[in-house]
């Protein structure tokens, strides 16, 4: 799984929208699969974190090592 192997290698990322299926289902009333393209976006995206504060070189290594997951 990418978050881990990111995570193996020290850099922050989350999955920010795994529940946005399951709040679409309670808040909107959608039934069984109904958001399959928002189900699928949700298993797919992956938020970096990024700071203000990163140097020139670790940008470097992160965008590195997204390309190693990809």
């Amino acid at each position: 799984m990418a978050s881990d192997f990111l995570r193996d290698k020290r850099i922050d990322s989350s999955k920010l929208y795994g529940e946005t299926p399951l709040k679409a289902n309670q808040y909107y009333g959608y039934k069984g699969d109904t958001c399959p393209n928002t189900k699928k976006l949700a298993d797919t995206i992956l938020v970096i974190l990024n700071y203000y504060t990163l140097k020139e070189k670790e940008l470097v290594k992160i965008a590195e090592s997204v390309k190693e997951v990809v």
